[in-house]
């Protein structure tokens, strides 16, 4: 049964730092009214509840179509402890999953959103809640004491280790969770990076007049940020903001299939799989440019009349045996433009589109800790064996239930980025240290058959709540 999620908005009036900041008037509304319309804007919650003992925004609640619950005065004075505020708003909310969502972080986009709650329900069983941050490259004293550097070998910023701050923009947890931990944070916790800006807590009133002035700036969520507003963010803030990557979507398809004849335009969803493919892709703003690469002049022609480039492919690079697949990968490479390449093949027909903006979403941070490239993975975990006997588990009085063996990891082919320069020099399409992108099991499919071709159709319509639910989790 699919799981409820509703978001939970906590508001109370008497901030001493900045007075009244939840609905006093921010860039012609407040702050309260901007965020449940963002939510409601966003339709991923079964509801928006507000939590408040203050009348005049549990007014703004209800006329906003919202389900407002009335905090007890006993947990509204700021001298209350917090651990009781978040036990006693779990135990008067009715779902089972609860996204905290502080509107003092008027900044965050749809999106991020949207992507923090999908990468909840994929890590679920493997974090007991998800929680937004955002790291910091700062030279930290504690006690007069450095706490992340030496200050006898003092590194730049950037080669600082990664110190993440909770910025509690969005946290994502079980009601049952949220109960037992009194808290929005569980025992084992996903740290969500977000970018710096969309980061912007209000505190004090300089933070409300930065973030009102970057809210109109964006025009409602606009995400390209002008120049002026990136000077004024550094000015204020120190922080950084990465423009738009410039991603080139490959899609490679050659003649000749061995185990199924023609898979790469095989009957799927109304088409076939290569225009399938590119429909998929041409939905995801964040690419810059489609591109089919090919041998087969009927693909080719298929790509033109959906309007997309092409890359016409010598037959060596296709054929399996005059090149190695490294020398196609560097072909191919080397052959297109742009920065960053996502490489998609049309036999993942299932990743769609919203799973490839979660991925370019977690590229730039992937990059920026330290890892080279972005790969999608399904985990896995079955008893192995290879020539010698178990791999991942002991026999007799060891054994172990399924859901306790250490998580194995498939390469699914369905995504794959990296920067292009780099699938040039590694003559593949990732690096060593590539940031695992976990997806579900239907995501992962991959055509290599006959029988697969028949598993993607019988999957394609089915309940997207099936892909939440992961066969490791022990039921209740």
């Amino acid at each position: 049964m699919k799981q409820k999620i509703k978001a939970l908005i906590a508001v109370r009036p008497g901030s001493v730092r900045c007075e009244n900041k939840n609905i006093r008037p921010f860039a012609g509304s407040n702050l309260l009214e901007l965020k449940i319309n963002q939510l409601k804007r966003i339709g991923i919650f079964d509801e928006v509840v507000v939590n408040s003992n203050d009348e005049a925004m549990l007014k703004i609640a209800t006329d906003l179509d919202c389900k407002a619950v009335r905090r007890d005065e006993k947990y509204a004075p700021n001298t209350v402890s917090m651990s009781n505020v978040y036990k006693n708003m779990a135990e008067n909310i009715d779902t089972d999953i609860i996204a905290y969502i502080n509107v003092t972080n008027p900044l965050i986009h749809d999106e991020t959103i949207c992507n923090a709650v999908e990468t909840y329900f994929r890590n679920s069983c493997r974090h007991d809640s998800l929680n937004s941050a955002h790291l910091i490259k700062e030279f930290l004293f504690k006690d007069n004491l450095p706490l992340n550097y030496d200050l006898r070998h003092q590194p730049r910023s950037q080669d600082l280790p990664d110190i993440s701050a909770l910025n509690f923009a969005i946290s994502v947890i079980s009601k049952e969770k949220m109960i037992e931990c009194k808290n929005v944070v569980g025992y084992s916790p996903l740290i969500f990076n977000i970018d710096e800006i969309e980061a912007t807590d209000i505190d004090n009133q300089i933070d409300f007049d930065f973030a009102e002035f970057a809210y109109r700036k964006l025009h409602g969520g606009v995400r390209k940020y002008s120049k002026f507003y990136l000077m004024r963010f550094q000015i204020w803030k120190g922080g950084r903001m990465m423009e738009k990557m410039d991603i080139t979507a490959v899609i490679p398809v050659r003649e000749g299939s061995r185990r199924l004849k023609n898979k790469n335009v095989a009957p799927f969803a109304g088409t076939n799989l290569l225009l399938n493919k590119i429909e998929q892709l041409k939905k995801v703003d964040e690419i810059s440019r489609i591109v089919v690469s090919s041998d087969s002049d009927m693909m080719l022609s298929m790509a033109k009349s959906a309007g997309v480039l092409t890359h016409k492919r010598a037959p060596e690079y296709c054929d399996e045996k005059t090149k190695t697949f490294g020398e196609v990968v560097r072909h191919v490479a080397e052959s297109v433009g742009g920065e960053h390449i996502l490489w998609a093949t049309c036999t993942s027909p299932l990743v769609f589109p919203k799973t490839y903006r979660a991925a370019i979403a977690e590229y730039p941070r992937a990059l920026n800790d330290g890892f080279d490239s972005l790969v999608s993975f399904e985990v896995i975990k079955r008893y192995l064996w290879d020539e010698k006997g178990p791999v991942n588990y002991e026999l007799g009085l060891k054994h172990v239930p399924s859901q306790q063996l250490p998580n194995l990891y498939i390469v699914t082919d369905g995504i794959l980025l990296a920067p292009r320069k780099k699938m040039i020099e590694w003559a593949y399409f990732h690096g060593r240290n590539p940031y695992r992108f976990i997806i579900d099991k239907r995501t992962a499919i991959d055509i290599d058959d006959g029988l697969d071709l028949a598993v993607a159709r019988a999957w394609l319509d089915m309940d997207e709540s099936v892909s939440q639910i992961d066969p490791y989790c022990v039921g209740d």
